[in-house]
């Protein structure tokens, strides 16, 4: 009986160590599909359906000030799906919007890949006039530096290594949305990030890191325009700035500015972990499951 005994605790053992190694290879190959940021630390993931970031207008207001002419806003995105032909996935939206589309026709006129998408990003000016958006194509599945600007004489559209610029540069943005509501063309006059859920269909599906608002133009477009690297740094410029890099379940995305523009997750926003960190955390659960 005490042979039997001892055979069936060995087994035993040997089943749980093999659930054990086989958990930690599952998650290890989840933890290496995850992609980490070029700027290192967690992002934003947003799952495409219904939740999203957001600064509420009550609280916050507009990030820009009536006036503003010379600006810069710009963001790491990574999209994990592309929506259908007759929608658009925001990425950020209020007085500068990105967002994404799917548009075949251009894609061919252009020569892209054909899984490349269209980046649209434009500034409202007063009274309600948009600025003209340059094609641009982003791929799925890859980390881009997108950005927006206006001052020192152009407007510039960037992505990554590509810069499209024209001479000029808006007169003043928009500081009121309320036509844009009244006429249901937004829900409300909220800053969000990811779009705004069920309330606004087509929300951007995938990650989101370093998203950073300035009041000047950061970049020489007279120049190449080198791609960042690591964090971006706040300064007298920065309005807001959120790095994305609270623990993992946090529901508040602190702007680390100092203007105290915190963004709150709705909907189950959440951050993702970069896969160093990942793995960092399986191996201290292995180790404790083994005490």
């Amino acid at each position: 009986m005490s042979i039997h005994i001892a055979l069936l605790s060995s087994h035993t053992k040997l089943s749980v160590y093999s659930a054990i190694v086989l958990w930690l290879c599952i998650n290890v190959l989840s933890a290496w599909g995850v992609p980490a940021s070029p700027a290192g630390g967690n992002y934003l993931k947003l799952d495409g359906i219904d939740d999203y970031a957001i600064l509420d207008f009550n609280t916050f207001g507009m990030l820009f000030e009536e006036g503003t002419s010379e600006l810069t806003v710009e963001a790491w995105v990574y999209p994990t799906s592309a929506p259908q032909e007759d929608e658009r996935f925001i990425i950020l939206m209020q007085q500068v919007t990105f967002a994404i589309y799917n548009d075949p026709e251009l894609r061919e006129k252009m020569g892209w890949h054909e899984s490349d998408l269209s980046l649209a990003m434009q500034i409202l000016q007063a009274e309600g006039i948009s600025t003209p958006f340059r094609a641009m194509a982003i791929s799925p599945y890859q980390w881009h530096h997108i950005a927006i600007q206006s001052g020192n004489g152009h407007e510039a559209w960037i992505c990554d290594s590509l810069c499209l610029s024209k001479q000029g540069g808006i007169a003043s943005i928009e500081n009121d949305l309320t036509w844009f509501v009244d006429k249901k063309a937004i829900p409300h006059q909220g800053f969000v990030v990811g779009g705004y859920g069920e309330e606004y269909p087509a929300s951007f599906s995938g990650y989101i890191d370093e998203v950073r608002i300035s009041t000047a133009p950061r970049y020489d477009v007279t120049n190449p325009v080198p791609i960042p690297q690591g964090k971006f740094e706040p300064d007298t410029d920065t309005i807001a700035l959120w790095h994305f890099d609270e623990p993992i379940g946090s529901r508040i995305f602190y702007d680390s500015s100092g203007s105290k523009y915190h963004l709150f997750a709705v909907n189950g926003a959440s951050l993702a972990v970069k896969a160093g960190n990942k793995l960092a955390g399986l191996w201290a659960e292995i180790k404790i499951s083994g005490n």
